[in-house]
């Protein structure tokens, strides 16, 4: 309510808003009614002047008007008065009225020098509308006093005093309702103006006190206390018109030197803006460049600069471009390399002896892990899992090449470390880089349950059942693959019973780390797997992805994560028994340790 009234958005909040600063005013008149110019006891101070005009060029004319006329009567009232001086206060609202022309014309706040020009001009249209009125309904309705002793000995010292004091008090108020912007324009021209004001008003109560005791020495003490005020008058009266002369034709000058000054400052704002906005056109600011000043040199500045961010903005096109087109690239990659790998699940839908599901996810567009699983004859089935150092377009690209090398290996018969080893020697020769992969490559007979393996420097598998949970296997660790050649890998064997599950993972499992920079690690692991153990293989999967993401919360992925879990059924009454699940993505790393209540894995 209080906010709407003080924002005086309707006609009947700025009526209330009047008549609230009509009270002040008619205090502030009761209060200084004895305030005199120094040395002219006939003519009054009135700072309380600037009240009306700035409700005035704050609030419209309707608000000023309410404020001078009844502010005047109020005060009138206080003084004792009455309605006796009700001419004067139709003049003082007409100067709280005028100013507000400003209003209606849209200028609310004070932004340009121009403007503040137009406040000064309508401050001393107003007082010279105000006190003109005042006078001729006072002499020629009222017949109070002749009219040129009105002119001579009221209008002209009051439209001094009123102008000046107007000039000087006004900005401040206007400044305090935020209706001024403190600009560089402003600024400058508020100081020139309380300069001028200042000087002239100081100037002029110098000189008037001073009168009397200039014509007492010349008239030798002749001079009467009647020839003394006519002579102050006389003075005040012409000094006062010299004075709003001089006032105005500083103010015009300070007006036009003020925007010499400050224009080309605008000009850099005004391009600063464009630039902003994304236009580079700098021919606004070319006449200021053309100035030997400092101003010139900022301009010459914001030319260059403009030109320097053209050319930028053309390479960061080029740059953009490109680099959308390797983005691009990278997604088609992606997809090639995911379509590289296994990822409709079941993968064999008539093979119900085991159940199988593996998942995927790269800390990039692409990765280096690899899974892969296919038949080497209708009742052996190699799975595999590795992991290629580093990350990106080199780790995806020997990714491919170990992944095609291996199955080649497999399709030909070979055995886990066979495999391992003929791929070893051809990665060596071309492996400049030294780049290597581990990889744990398995072969399972699907009828006996069993399981032919070799370790190419990967972290273990672990292996459990719904009855003992899980534990890591104890494997050789074995040497990665590719750094060196002619490495030979062993061979180990292990027999599957009914329900055991292998799990094969990546080191991105085990080397999650969360926002604390604390690792996942093989315990974490292990322990999840035991809670799952009673799931089927893709909901065993699942459980530890969602696991490590639980644990990392918001933490950036720093690996490529892939887990592989295999379950074996065997064979019930002569028939294949079992499941076949659904798919995932996800990855994992290592330890090793004896499972329990099984004797470790054999030699092949």
């Amino acid at each position: 309510m209080v906010a709407d009234i003080l924002a005086g958005k309707t006609i009947s909040s700025r009526l209330m808003m009047g008549l609230g600063a009509a009270v002040l005013y008619g205090l502030l008149n009761w209060a200084c009614s004895s305030l005199t110019l120094p040395g002219a006891p006939l003519v009054s101070l009135r700072p309380q002047v600037a009240v009306p005009i700035t409700m005035g060029l704050a609030f419209g004319p309707l608000t000023g008007f309410v404020t001078g006329f009844a502010g005047n009567v109020f005060g009138d009232f206080l003084s004792g008065f009455g309605l006796q001086y009700w001419d004067w206060s139709i003049g003082n609202g007409l100067i709280g009225a005028v100013p507000g022309i400003l209003y209606l014309m849209g200028i609310r706040v004070i932004r340009t020098v121009g403007q503040f020009g137009a406040v000064l001009l309508s401050i001393l249209v107003a007082n010279l509308l105000g006190l003109a009125t005042g006078t001729l309904i006072s002499s020629l309705i009222l017949h109070r006093m002749p009219l040129s002793e009105a002119i001579l000995g009221w209008l002209l010292p009051s439209l001094l005093t009123n102008v000046l004091l107007a000039f000087v008090i006004v900005p401040f108020l206007l400044l305090a309702m935020s209706r001024l912007l403190l600009t560089l324009e402003t600024r400058v021209i508020l100081i020139v103006t309380f300069l001028l004001a200042t000087c002239i008003l100081g100037t002029t109560a110098v000189l008037v006190s001073r009168t009397s005791d200039t014509f007492v020495n010349i008239l030798g003490g002749k001079a009467t206390d009647q020839v003394v005020i006519e002579a102050t008058l006389d003075l005040l009266r012409w000094s006062g018109v010299a004075a709003v002369v001089i006032l105005l034709a500083g103010i015009i000058v300070s007006v036009f030197a003020v925007k010499r000054l400050t224009s080309p400052v605008s000009r850099l704002c005004a391009v600063a803006k464009t630039i902003g906005s994304g236009d580079f056109q700098t021919s606004e600011i070319y006449p200021v460049a053309k100035r030997n000043d400092e101003l010139g040199e900022l301009a010459r500045t914001v030319q260059h600069m403009v030109e320097s961010l053209k050319v930028y903005i053309q390479e960061l096109q080029v740059t953009t471009v490109a680099r959308e087109r390797i983005e691009s690239e990278l997604r088609v990659a992606a997809d090639i390399q995911m379509s590289m790998l296994p990822r409709i699940f079941p993968p064999f839908p008539d093979r119900q002896e085991f159940d199988i599901y593996a998942m995927i996810k790269p800390a990039r567009e692409v990765g280096g892990d690899l899974y892969d699983f296919f038949f080497v004859k209708p009742d052996k089935l190699c799975f595999i899992v590795g992991d290629v150092c580093g990350k990106g377009i080199p780790a995806a690209l020997f990714m491919a090449i170990t992944k095609a090398l291996l199955k080649t290996a497999g399709m030909a018969g070979s055995s886990p470390d066979e495999m391992l080893s003929q791929t070893n020697n051809i990665l060596n020769p071309e492996n400049d880089t030294s780049m290597f992969v581990t990889v744990f490559c398995a072969i399972l007979d699907t009828q006996t349950g069993e399981v032919i393996f070799s370790n190419g420097g990967h972290p273990p598998p672990l292996l459990g059942n719904s009855m003992n949970g899980f534990q890591y296997l104890s494997v050789p660790r074995g040497f990665v693959i590719g750094p060196l050649p002619d490495m030979v890998f062993t061979c180990r064997r292990l027999v599957l019973n009914p329900g055991d599950t292998v799990f094969l993972y990546t080191d991105g499992v085990t080397e999650a780390t969360d926002m604390n920079n604390q690792l996942y690690a093989e315990a974490r692991l292990q322990g999840a797997l035991t809670k799952a153990k009673d799931a089927d293989v893709t909901g065993m999967v699942k459980a530890i992805q969602e696991d490590i993401e639980t644990f990392v919360r918001d933490a950036p992925q720093a690996d490529d994560i892939t887990m592989l879990a295999l379950r074996f059924l065997g064979m019930r009454n002569g028939s294949f028994s079992g499941r076949v699940s659904t798919p995932a993505v996800s990855s994992a790393r290592h330890t090793s340790a004896p499972v329990s209540g099984r004797s470790g894995p054999a030699p092949c």
